[in-house]
C-alpha cells in the first residue's frame, strides 16, 4: 500500500489488542489520633496501646484529657461528657459512666 498526497483513504487498518496488566496498587495512611469538630472530640482508639480484650475504661484513662472520677462518672478537659458514640452508635446510652 502506498500513501501519499492523493490517496486519503487508507482502507481497514487493524490494530493487534495489547493488554497491560497493571500492578497492584495499595494506598496507606495513617489517620490522626485525636480530630476535633466543632464541639465534637474524635478519639482513634488504634492510636492509643491497650492490652487485647482491654475493658473501655482501659482505654478511656489513656486518652488524653479524659479523667474518670470513683463513681464512673466521665468529663474531657474538666467537663462532663454528654454521650459516648462508638463508630456513630451511642455506646453508655444516655448517662455515659464507665463499667
Amino acid at each position: 500500500m502506498t500513501v501519499g498526497p492523493d490517496r486519503s483513504d487508507l482502507g481497514r487498518i487493524s490494530i493487534a489488542p495489547a493488554p497491560t496488566e497493571l500492578g497492584v496498587v495499595e494506598i496507606a495512611g495513617n489517620r490522626p489520633p485525636i480530630t476535633i469538630r466543632k464541639d465534637t472530640i474524635e478519639f482513634n482508639a488504634d492510636a492509643f496501646k491497650t492490652r487485647p480484650n482491654a475493658v473501655v475504661e482501659e482505654l478511656l484513662k489513656k486518652l488524653p484529657g479524659v479523667d474518670i472520677d470513683p463513681d464512673g462518672k466521665i468529663t474531657v478537659n474538666g467537663k462532663p461528657v454528654s454521650r459516648i458514640m462508638v463508630d456513630g452508635r451511642d455506646f453508655f446510652g444516655e448517662t455515659p459512666k464507665s463499667p
